[in-house]
């Protein structure tokens, strides 16, 4: 007489073991969200500054300075000499300095103080990017 031999297939998930397993996987990723959400994201401590929006400028003037050094003050030509009158008269909230990239830093540098000493406080210098 023969005898077959039948070998059943074991599957992972019907031995008594692989509940442990599964068991010790659940705290693991358990302890992972938990863990994660208190990481402390190492960093620089940086001050940014005040953001000022468009609606609360009331006065602008953009002074644009050209190549050769000639200054416009709301698209009129204005001497160097009479910006500074110019911006103390007058009441404005900020200055906006458009100067081109071959302008002389002389002629910024006197505009930007002239605003200064005017009590203009908010004063940009306008970029292409």
């Amino acid at each position: 007489m023969r005898f077959k031999r039948r070998l059943e297939k074991t599957n992972f998930f019907n031995q008594a073991n692989s509940i442990a397993f599964l068991n010790i996987l659940l705290l693991f990723f358990a302890f992972l969200m938990l863990s994660t959400g208190f990481a402390v994201v190492p960093g620089l401590n940086v001050k940014l500054p005040d953001v000022v929006t468009s609606s609360e400028l009331n006065k602008i003037l953009i002074v644009r300075i050209s190549a050769d050094g000639t200054l416009y003050v709301q698209n009129k030509p204005v001497f160097t000499k009479d910006i500074a009158g110019l911006l103390k008269e007058s009441k404005y909230d900020s200055v906006f300095i458009k100067a081109d990239d071959s302008a002389n830093i002389g002629i910024l540098t006197e505009v930007w103080q002239a605003a200064k000493d005017a009590g203009i406080q908010k004063v940009s210098f306008v970029t292409a990017r």
